[in-house]
């Protein structure tokens, strides 16, 4: 899958300072109450060390492979890596998953060149989806981003998936499957801007 994020990374509408934290996430539950994350956080601080930000400027973002225990209520992730907005990001979450690893290998790319990367151990993911988290001092305008080629291979063929599909606030280019419910294929989906206040 690539990700082409856009607009400002503030949290807010125009020229506003980047605030505590907005994360825009791909992402798989797995069957053992885990959550595979490839992250792309806006900071108050970029320039900040991990998990507080990635050595990053004014204005950029960081990108880092994650992963969420739903058991131990813990956050494990790669490294940190900052990234400009306007920019194309290569994310392949790759299911390792076999009966005695039951691993899961994410790698986030740009232009070829590894960024982050995380390997989790919680079971075969079941269930994709993409998120927008508006956490802490977030309020405004949240940015829209498009993800671009985004490829679902699963276990075993299943052509109800089409069926089993909930969005909101999101318009895609349509899912597709070339080999019978294997591989899904979706071309473009855009997650909209949208106004946030905090509750």
């Amino acid at each position: 899958m690539d990700c082409f994020f856009e607009d400002n990374p503030s949290g807010s509408s125009g020229s506003s300072p980047q605030v505590d934290r907005l994360a825009l996430w791909p992402g798989m539950e797995t069957a053992n109450s885990g959550l595979v994350q490839s992250i792309i956080a806006s900071f108050a601080n970029p320039a900040g060390e991990a998990p507080e930000g990635c050595g990053g400027q004014p204005g950029q973002w960081c990108l880092f492979a994650s992963f969420y225990d739903g058991n131990a209520n813990a956050q494990s992730s790669g490294n940190y890596v900052p990234v400009s907005e306007g920019g194309m990001l290569d994310i392949e979450s790759t299911d390792n998953y076999d009966d005695s690893t039951g691993a899961t290998v994410q790698n986030v790319y740009r232009d070829g060149q590894l960024l982050s990367t995380f390997t989790s151990n919680s079971g075969r993911p079941y269930y994709w989806d993409i998120a927008v988290e508006c956490q802490d001092n977030v309020s405004g305008n949240m940015p829209a981003h498009t993800y671009h080629n985004t490829q679902i291979v699963l276990g075993a063929a299943d052509l109800d998936l089409i069926n089993q599909l909930y969005k909101a606030g999101t318009s895609d280019s349509g899912l597709s499957s070339p080999d019978g419910g294997l591989t899904w294929v979706v071309d473009t989906v855009t997650v909209d801007s949208y106004p946030y206040t905090p509750q």
